[in-house]
């Protein structure tokens, strides 16, 4: 059965009418976590999961034990589609492609370091411009993406790659990996740096045989942020997983 022209016409109206419906519907309902069942979608890399989600599920287990969290690992040119489509509820992470349409907060700044391995042969206790151009890098790649990209005219490359061009320097990335997990092994057991944001360093299991050393150029610091959707923006259940996220990493 195919629908008519007129259906096919009024759907979009229809749509709209009952989102704010349901809306109004939500702004009466006062949420309560202990009976919550639903389940959250979130949207966040390898990354975000070791820095955020112990955190948020102990939280959560303690006060909405009924809660499920489901987390997705998307292309970053694949978050838009999933928010207005209703696939996700709340994104994480430094998401620059997110800025402009988007509910946004503020969690917290953060900034970059270099690491290598604690007896690397050639970079001591500093390193210089000259070593990290020199030496080979891993990059981390998320989803067919790059991690850490901004647009650059009419170019993407990531955070790294403008500030050096802006030197009139390139490096060398011997390594593309598309998870965080295996750099700090790859790091440990080769000569090869990378470049990682502080916060998921301080979160890796152990710092053994690795050296952290502060990058040989000026990187503006990146801020970290939850988005969301305007359909969920007024959700009581949407509206309280977001104080959550808050609560818990939101710094002055």
């Amino acid at each position: 059965m195919e629908p008519t022209e007129t259906a096919l016409r009024m759907a979009p109206a229809i749509r709209e009418g009952l989102r704010l419906l349901e809306d109004s519907v939500q702004g009466y309902n006062v949420f309560a976590p202990l009976t919550c069942d639903r389940t959250f979608q979130l949207l966040m890399s390898d990354i975000g999961e070791l820095v955020y989600l112990p955190r948020i599920l102990r939280h959560i287990e303690e006060i909405a034990p009924n809660v499920d969290i489901r987390v997705m690992q998307l292309p970053r040119e694949a978050y838009r589609e999933a928010f207005i489509s209703g696939e996700a509820d709340l994104a994480i992470g430094y998401l620059p492609g997110l800025q402009a349409g988007f509910y946004q907060q503020r969690l917290f700044s953060d900034s970059y370091r270099c690491i290598m391995r604690e007896d690397h042969p050639r970079i001591k206790d500093r390193l210089t411009l000259k070593q990290f151009v020199s030496e080979s890098h891993i990059m981390i790649e998320t989803g067919g993406t790059r991690y850490m990209k901004v647009a650059l005219q009419n170019s993407t490359t990531t955070l790294i790659e403008k500030h050096l061009e802006e030197l009139g320097l390139t490096r060398r990335v011997a390594l593309k990996v598309p998870h965080f997990m295996v750099v700090p092994e790859i790091v440990r057991l080769t000569n090869l740096v990378a470049v990682l944001p502080s916060f998921a360093i301080k979160q890796m299991p152990t710092h053994s045989g690795l050296k952290i050393l502060k990058l040989p150029f000026d990187v503006p610091e990146f801020e970290v942020k939850q988005f969301w959707h305007q359909r969920s923006h007024d959700d009581p259940a949407n509206r309280w997983l977001r104080s959550v996220v808050a609560k818990l990493f939101l710094q002055d």
